[in-house]
């Protein structure tokens, strides 16, 4: 397994770039999941699924909430559901488009814009 880039907007791409994560991220565009359900729908094992959605979550590309139902369980939806890519002179820029906000950053925690230098 390859080392994590250190560069955000490298991770973002290489993340969409992943036929497994974008199965995942169109069953989420139907309805919040949990990971077993993803796992079943997609034919692909619990675990891999759970790791996938732990690094979109990171990214920003997916968030989850806990909830109760019998027991804890976490579902996911996507954060974003349009990309924006800006190429200047300061490096490539991804803005994101989101239903639940007028607009959100994926990669990082502080809101700012992802860049590429």
């Amino acid at each position: 397994m390859d080392p994590p880039d250190p560069d955000p907007v490298a991770q973002v791409l290489k993340t969409l770039a992943s036929p497994p994560n974008r199965r995942i991220l169109v069953t989420l565009a139907d309805q919040p999941a949990h990971g077993r359900d993803i796992a079943g729908r997609l034919a692909l094992p619990e675990s891999e699924v759970s790791r996938r959605l732990r690094a979109m979550e990171r990214l920003g590309l997916v968030e989850g909430r806990w909830l109760h139902h019998g027991r804890n369980i976490k579902k996911y939806r996507p954060s974003a559901w349009a990309f924006q890519f800006r190429l200047d002179g300061d490096g490539i820029h991804v803005s994101t488009l989101s239903p639940w906000a007028d607009a959100c950053s994926c990669g990082r925690r502080d809101g700012a814009p992802l860049a590429y230098s």
